[in-house]
């Protein structure tokens, strides 16, 4: 066999080689789209439970199949304009996610619709609507609270929640009750604790909000207390 003709064959033959390698790529990678346009599946939630110490506020759980970022969206059942939303940090399986600013009255609570979208790596989601959290109404002994108009040419109420303590004391039995209120900017009641109990703080002065969402205060002239947002002392 001469050596033009050599040469020919092993054309032939890597080409035949690379045309075989190309069509095997294109099979795997259309598995893989096909792959990553499945959502990912709830396999267990999500549930929410409010929390023992600040009743405005609860821990939203789920658990998925695989990895995902979760996002909750919350709305008034009674008034769509009042609604906020709460992005998980991180990508996980598991999720307790920490729920606050749901707003309730003296005479009556509120029910809010929960949106619990995930999402997976690939960007695929599920949405689950099913859920619900329901507020009870203030507790009997709240302190009444005044909202006030402010003053002309006073600046406007900035976005968010202010947080303060409110004491409370009764001559007739010489016992206090002390709490901390969070209100927004309409002056509606977001979240509160009342502070009170074994190993409870029984007072709050100079109420800081950390970075991290936790509350940090002076109980008393030599202690200073972090409190996450669930009401649960974190240290002291």
């Amino acid at each position: 066999m001469n050596s033009a003709l050599k040469r020919s064959i092993l054309v032939i033959v890597s080409l035949i080689a690379v045309i075989a390698v190309l069509g095997g790529c294109s099979d795997t990678t259309k598995k893989k789209k096909a792959a990553a346009a499945t959502p990912p599946a709830i396999v267990a939630g999500p549930t929410y439970t409010a929390s023992t110490f600040a009743p405005l506020a609860g821990t939203l759980s789920v658990t998925s199949n695989e990895p995902t970022t979760v996002v909750v969206t919350a709305t008034n059942a009674n008034d769509a304009t009042d609604t906020f939303t709460v992005t998980a940090s991180g990508s996980a399986t598991d999720h307790g996610i920490t729920m606050a600013g749901f707003k309730t009255t003296k005479t009556a609570g509120e029910t809010y619709d929960l949106s619990v979208k995930l999402t997976n790596a690939a960007g695929s989601s599920v949405t689950d609507t099913t859920l619900h959290a329901v507020t009870d109404p203030l507790p009997a002994g709240f302190p009444p609270l005044v909202v006030g108009t402010p003053d002309v040419g006073a600046p406007a109420p900035q976005p968010g929640m202010l947080f303060f303590d409110v004491r409370q004391f009764n001559a007739a039995s010489a016992i206090g009750q002390s709490w901390i209120i969070a209100v927004d900017t309409a002056g509606a009641v977001r979240w509160f604790v009342p502070l009170s109990g074994t190993g409870r703080p029984h007072d709050a002065d100079e109420i800081t909000r950390l970075s991290n969402g936790h509350l940090l205060f002076e109980a008393g002239l030599t202690t200073v207390v972090e409190m996450d947002i669930l009401g649960n002392i974190v240290r002291e």
